[in-house]
């Protein structure tokens, strides 16, 4: 019999990203209407942010899953899935015009760590896609 999984203290906050950028003629809203998905945010290069914060430096058509998670595959499984139904669609779109993408995981400790596991699934899955992947540890912990 495994052991059961022992939590104690508080979740980690997992955010999972899909990222995709381009040259500076790119116009992150052509992303929305090729892939037939609403972002989670897009930023226009140049456009202001609050000081002290510089101006956003490229343009960026963003999905974010973000949650507590002791896993980070489950947050990435969660993106994926929402982007799969329009894989060929994203994937046709983002090389016809020469686009880059990238699959970021973003992890919030405060007490608990995550499991830091892609499945072959999860990566087969953003592999299709061509795009690099990124991580950052934000540990807020009392003993880091």
């Amino acid at each position: 019999m495994q052991n059961p999984k022992v939590h104690y203290g508080r979740i980690p906050i997992v955010a999972a990203y899909f990222l995709v950028t381009g040259n500076d003629d790119f116009d992150p809203a052509s992303c929305t209407s090729a892939f037939g998905i609403a972002p989670t945010e897009v930023l226009v290069r140049g456009q202001l942010r609050p000081p002290p914060r510089p101006s956003v430096d490229r343009s960026e058509w963003r999905l974010e899953y973000r949650r507590e998670s002791h896993d980070i595959n489950e947050v990435f499984a969660q993106l994926l899935d929402s982007l799969w139904p329009h894989k060929d669609q994203v994937r046709g779109f983002v090389e016809s015009k020469s686009l880059k993408v990238s699959f970021i995981c973003h992890v919030k400790i405060f007490e608990d760590r995550p499991l830091y596991e892609l499945s072959c699934t999860t990566l087969e899955r953003m592999c299709y896609f061509s795009g690099d992947f990124g991580m950052d540890i934000f540990d807020l912990s009392a003993s880091s």
